[in-house]
């Protein structure tokens, strides 16, 4: 019961910040052409990785990563981003392995969200989005850089303080879903001596 009134919150609060958007918001970007206010970027890595912990038990491989995407503006406060990438199937790493007898290839959707800039205080991500919260030092101790959570996450900040809460999906069933709750909150300060 509490999950399904949890998932019914979730698509009422969606549902109203995305008909809150006003028609002078979108009215501005109507006249400039989809081309016009879209980046495309990507990058290709290829290596070669080679683990020696034993002797006669090392291994070596060569790897790959591909990854292509684009940020579209809808209009001056929200920007819609998507990104394939080759190793869909790993949530936490785009590489594949070269090999495996000429087989394809994953390659699918790592990233398709919306940013919506509500103010310069706040902003909200919702859908498979880049990993929201801070990792401190960038530090893959707590979170994996690659990982790309799939949810809703509202951003709130100023000069010294900074707050981000969502919700994210880990897992969906008819048995049993999984999500995330979170809350992450900090401020930046100095140390007198």
């Amino acid at each position: 019961m509490i999950s399904s009134n949890r998932y019914r919150a979730f698509f009422v609060i969606t549902t109203l910040l995305i008909f809150s958007i006003e028609d002078s918001m979108l009215a501005s970007e109507i006249d400039k052409a989809w081309y016009d206010k879209t980046e495309i970027n990507g990058d290709f890595r290829l290596r070669y990785e080679g683990i020696y912990k034993k002797p006669g038990q090392d291994t070596d491989r060569e790897r790959f990563r591909l990854r292509l995407g684009m940020k579209s503006r809808v209009n001056e406060s929200i920007n819609f981003i998507m990104r394939l990438e080759s190793g869909a199937q790993d949530p936490v790493s785009s590489n594949q392995t070269i090999g495996d007898n000429f087989s394809g290839k994953d390659f699918g959707i790592g990233r398709s969200y919306i940013d919506w800039k509500i103010n310069n205080n706040a902003n909200i991500f919702a859908g498979k989005m880049k990993l929201p919260w801070i990792r401190p030092g960038g530090s893959s101790l707590l979170w994996d850089g690659d990982l790309n959570p799939e949810g809703i996450v509202m951003f709130i900040s100023n000069e010294r303080l900074f707050m981000n809460t969502g919700v994210t999906v880990i897992e969906r069933s008819s048995d049993n879903s999984t999500s995330l709750f979170s809350f992450q909150g900090g401020g930046n300060f100095t140390l007198d001596n």
